[in-house]
């Protein structure tokens, strides 16, 4: 309950950051975390410029999903917004855990 409490709030919260390295060129990523031993993918706003601040937005696809398939779904509704999209991928694409945790928020410390 724990873990669906804080997924929730950090799906909803849009936080000002800048992704620090990030080329307009590889707008799509596959981030690696060697912390959590996973990944997140990472979608860049047209246009991207490493010196401007962008918002950030957080979506955890859901069961049976795949961080890839997901951020696909969601750069549509991005279009033009000024806005980065970090996904990371579940454990196994169950449901989310409580190990998750771990992952979700090193996918934001990345960004």
């Amino acid at each position: 309950m724990r873990l669906a409490k804080v997924a929730f709030l950090i799906t909803v919260i849009v936080l000002g950051l800048s992704v620090a390295g990030a080329r307009a060129a590889d707008r799509f990523q596959k981030r690696d975390l060697p912390k959590s031993k996973g990944h997140y993918v990472l979608v860049l706003p047209e246009g991207y410029d490493a010196k401007r601040t962008c918002e950030v937005m957080l979506a955890l696809h859901g069961s049976g999903d795949t961080a890839a398939n997901f951020a696909r779904c969601w750069t549509s509704w991005m279009g033009k917004r000024d806005m980065i999209l970090a996904v990371p991928e579940g454990i196994d694409n169950r449901m989310w855990q409580d190990g998750d945790l771990e992952r979700i928020l090193e996918s934001l410390e990345d960004v």
